[in-house]
Order: C-alpha cells, then structure tokens, then sequence
C-alpha cells in the first residue's frame, strides 16, 4: 500500500502543477478588463490612487468625470506615462514547486489635450487603460519528476482615443459626457513539458506535452457620462461627482490551437500518441464584454492647502461565451481614499489607498481563479510657472486563490499572492 501512495503522489505531484499552471494562463477572454487598475490616467490621478471622481479639476477628468471640463479655465496639454510596473505572483501548489509569474512593463502613455468650447471645455484623450504582460518560466525535477518545464507569455492591452465635453447648467453644477473607440490585444501562449516516473508505464516513465496559442483582438465603442455637483458653490470646499462608464463590443476576430502528446496511453502499452485541437467554431471564437462601471467620489477642501477625496466605484455582472467556456464577471464594490497637500512655493504632495476586488470569474469544468488587490500610491508634483512635473510611485499587494478541478471532481485550492510596483512620470503645459 504505501508503494502504491509513493507511485500515486509521483504520478499527482507534476500533473497539479500542470493543473495549477493552466488555471493561471486562461486565454485572454478570462481577463478582468478595467478593474485593476495597472495605469491611472494621469500623473495627478497617480499620486491620488485615481481618486479623481469628486475632485475632478484637471485633465484627466476627462476620463474619470467628463463634468469637470465645464470647470477648467485654460488650454491645457498633459502626458504621462507609467513605467517599469513590476509585478510578482505566486502559486502554493502544496508540493514544494509554487509558480512564479512575474511580468515588467514600461511606457503605459495617457496624453490629454483640453481647449475652451462654448460654455464649456472638450478634450481629446489617447490613453492606455490597460496594460498586462506576464510570464512564467520555470524548471522542475525531483520528487518523481525526472524533468519538467512550464512557459508562458501572457499579454492584455488596450488602446482608447476618444473625446469628452463637459460645461455648466447651472449653479455649482456641470455636467460632462464622452466616447471613444477601444481597440484592445489580447494573446496568451503557454507550453509545458513533464518527463516523470509512473511505475504503470512500460518505460518506467510518462511524458506530457501541451502547446496553446490564444489570440483575440477586439474593437468597441466606451461610452462615459458624468455630473458633478458643489453644494456651497462653484468656489465652495465641497463636491460630489458621479460617473457612468460601459462599454459596447463592435467586433472581435480571435484564434485557439492546443496541441497534446502523451507518452503512454495505458500501462504496457507502448503507443503514443499526438493530438491537435485546431479549435470547432465553439472553441475557436473568442469574445469579451466590458462590465459597466459606475462610480461616486466626494472631495472636501479642509484647509486651502489640504484637500481629501474619497471614491467608490461599482462594476456590474456581465456573462458571455468566450473559447467554448461560459465567461462570469460578477458585480464588484472598490473604493480609494486620497489626500492631498500643497506645500507652498509650488510643491504638492500626494498619498492615496485603493482597492481592486476582482470579479472575474471563468467557470470552466477543470479552472476557476480569482486574486484581489490591495495598494497605495504616493506622488509629488512641482509647478513653476505655466508647466508641472510629476513623480509618483504605486505600490499594492494581490491575494487570492486558484480552484483546480480534477476529472475525478475532487476539487484542488492553491493559494496565490503577489506585489505590483509602477513609476509614474508625467506633467502638465496651461497656455
């Protein structure tokens, strides 16, 4: 019996890697569009977790809260970008073997350009929401597993260029709206190889291959709309903003290849065999759908030189078919707090928390995964003049899980953890 066991965890060991490697490379339909938030929309936004939504008194209310064009009283230009964002994340698989994805990016660039329009300001966006590339290689021998590797290269990325107006209708009150065309890149490509002992086999050892290519490129339409309300008026300490965000998919055109060889079928039998899964038209059409967002955000101006803001965002439930496999996003409360200080002698300085609570959900029979994310971000900004220079820096901290479930039913948790660290630079030019 115990020879058995010692056979049995050889065979389970490689094979939960494998699970627990698949479960963390979902093909781009899986991703969690617009919910981390990898890149803020500018450099103020950066030093302030993004909490813009009440605030919303600078460039980059053009995303986050169109109404705060109608406030703006100058022609302005900002850029930033966001740099070498290194993330690191984890898998536990329980057999001495955790997973190690990294991923390093840089040069995720916003640019916004603001001008006067009737009663009010338009802007012109060219931003990068979103901007995910990771990793995976690793090797592996020992403990049954003769030889092994798992590589990976996962890539999500998104392009808008739109335009948003905002003015005001009144007393203390503007109202914005905007849109613009999303054009985003999803692609994954993963391969993993495992040689390990299985007394069953006639050889005395079983080997794995399996190759997988996903790619989908989708092109939509975001739609944004906001309000923002100062009670005491247009001067007043006091705003509240309100923002609607979704998305609509005009057309996407995707591919998914899996290739399988296995070494042996059944003990003592020395056939191998090859399969290539090109994909029916169910597995071999991928899609994705942008949940809607709608967020609320308070700021208070305490003292002139000391301003709180505070954000809270609700993304919505969306469900769709992606690949052959049900797609679930489910509905999502986030929320940042933010403060901010001007020091004099054209000195601001910045911190902010967030939270990034995710909702993706990918309900296929053999994976299931889910990671949050918890941070903070800190940032300067120094003026002279008619131009700023920002610097800001964004630290957070992801936890989570990987459900695997077996053939057997026998369902498999894996805990996952990681940190996530970008630079932020950025600045402003008012004529």
């Amino acid at each position: 019996m115990a020879e058995i066991a010692s056979h049995e965890a050889c065979r389970l060991a490689p094979l939960a890697l494998i699970l627990a490697a698949c479960a963390l490379m979902p093909s781009g339909a899986a991703a969690d569009e617009f919910h981390y938030n990898d890149t803020f929309m500018g450099p103020r936004a950066a030093g302030l977790a993004g909490t813009m939504i009440g605030l919303a008194d600078d460039a980059s209310t053009a995303w986050y809260n169109p109404a705060g064009l109608g406030r703006k009283s100058s022609t302005t230009v900002t850029v930033s970008t966001t740099a070498l964002l290194a993330r690191r994340m984890t898998v536990d698989t329980g057999y001495d073997r955790d997973l190690q994805f990294k991923s390093m990016e840089a040069f995720s660039p916003a640019g916004i350009t603001t001008t006067a329009l009737g009663n009010g300001n338009i802007a012109f966006m060219a931003l990068q929401p979103m901007q995910d590339n990771s990793q995976l290689d690793q090797t592996f021998s020992g403990q049954g597993v003769l030889d092994g590797r798992i590589t990976s290269e996962e890539s999500n990325t998104s392009y808008l260029v739109g335009i948003s107006y905002g003015a005001k209708v009144g007393r203390g009150l503007s109202l914005g709206i905007g849109a613009g065309y999303l054009y985003q890149v999803q692609s994954s490509h993963s391969s993993i190889y495992f040689n390990y002992e299985n007394p069953e086999a006639e050889s005395g050892a079983n080997s794995i291959e399996l190759d997988t290519s996903d790619h989908m490129v989708q092109h939509g339409l975001m739609l944004l709309a906001g309000l923002l309300w100062s009670p005491l008026g247009d001067d007043g300490p006091l705003s509240i903003g309100l923002t609607i965000r979704t998305g609509v998919n005009v057309s996407s055109s995707s591919s998914s290849k899996r290739t399988l060889w296995v070494g042996f079928d059944a003990p003592n039998d020395d056939e191998q065999y090859f399969v290539r899964m090109a994909g029916d038209d169910e597995n071999s059409k991928g899609a994705s759908r942008t949940p809607p967002m709608i967020g609320l955000g308070v700021a208070w101006k305490v003292f002139p030189v000391w301003t709180l803001a505070a954000d809270l965002t609700l993304h919505g439930y969306v469900r769709y078919e992606s690949f052959g496999t049900e797609v679930v996003k489910l509905a999502t409360l986030n929320a940042s707090l933010a403060s901010e200080f001007y020091l004099g002698d054209g000195i601001t300085l910045r911190v902010g928390a967030f939270t990034n609570r995710s909702s993706a959900r990918l309900n296929a029979d053999n994976l299931m995964n889910c990671w949050d994310e918890y941070g903070g971000t800190a940032g300067a900004t120094f003026t002279r003049g008619n131009y700023d220079f920002t610097f800001a820096v964004r630290v957070s901290w992801l936890d989570g899980n990987v459900v695997v479930s077996p053939s057997d039913g026998v369902e498999e948790t894996y805990s996952a953890s990681g940190r996530n660290v970008g630079f932020v630079f950025g600045g402003n030019y008012r004529f």
